[in-house]
C-alpha cells in the first residue's frame, strides 16, 4: 500500500476565501507482483497534514507495509496496535532519487551522481522481476535465479549495495557539501524498499 498527501486550496465557508487543506491518496496495486486484486486509489480530505489523519484513514486496512515519503507524520503508524501488528514503513526510491538528480544537475556533485547510478541499478533488478510472484522476486533479490540471470543480477546488486554503503560512509564527512547532506534523509531513517 502507498500513501501520500498534497496541499490543496479549499473554500473557507462563509468567508468567500480559500484556506489550506490536504488531499490524501491511498493506493493499492498488486499488479507488480502478480497480485490478484485490481488496483485502487482512494482519496480522502483532511484539514491538515497531521499523522493522526493517516492513522484514521488507514484504520481497518489489513496490510503490513506502507510505502510513503519520509514525512514524520507517518512515524506514528509504527506504534499503532493492530491484530496484524503495527505498520512497517518503507520509502519510495523515487523520492530519494529526485533529490540526488537535482544535486547532480545543479551542483555537479560526484557523490550525488554515484547515488543516482546505484539507484538505477536497483531499478534494473526490479524491472527484471516486475509482475513475477513473490517467490521469484525474493529469489531474484537473493540472487537465486538461473545461472545467467543470477550472475547479471548479482553484479548489479553487489555494485548497488557497495555504492549505498559508500554513500553511507560519507555521511558527516567534513568535505561533504551541505546540500548533499539535505538530499538523503531517507536512508538514515529507514531504508527504501526495493
Amino acid at each position: 500500500m502507498f500513501m501520500d498527501e498534497t496541499m490543496a486550496p479549499v473554500l473557507y465557508p462563509g468567508r468567500g476565501q480559500t484556506k489550506e487543506g490536504y488531499f490524501w491518496a491511498i493506493v493499492s496495486d498488486d499488479r507488480g507482483h502478480s497480485g490478484p486484486s485490481p488496483p485502487i486509489v482512494l482519496f480522502r480530505y483532511a484539514p491538515s497534514r497531521s499523522g493522526a489523519f493517516a492513522e484514521q484513514f488507514l484504520h481497518g486496512f489489513n496490510g503490513r507495509f506502507l510505502q510513503a515519503d519520509a514525512y514524520d507524520g507517518y512515524d506514528r503508524l509504527t506504534e499503532v496496535a493492530r491484530p496484524q501488528g503495527s505498520w512497517t514503513l518503507v520509502n519510495c526510491w523515487s523520492h530519494l532519487r529526485r533529490r540526488f538528480v537535482k544535486l547532480a544537475r545543479n551542483r555537479q556533485s560526484p557523490i550525488a551522481e554515484v547515488a543516482v547510478r546505484h539507484i538505477a541499478q536497483l531499478y534494473a533488478i526490479q524491472a527484471m522481476v516486475r509482475g513475477s510472484s513473490t517467490e521469484i522476486r525474493l529469489a531474484a533479490r537473493k540472487g537465486a535465479l538461473a545461472a545467467d540471470r543470477r550472475r547479471t543480477k548479482a553484479r548489479v546488486r553487489e555494485t548497488a549495495v557497495d555504492d549505498l554503503q559508500w554513500l553511507d560512509a560519507r555521511r558527516g564527512h567534513p568535505l561533504r557539501a551541505q546540500p548533499l547532506a539535505r538530499a538523503d534523509p531517507l536512508p538514515r531513517r529507514r531504508a527504501p524498499r526495493a
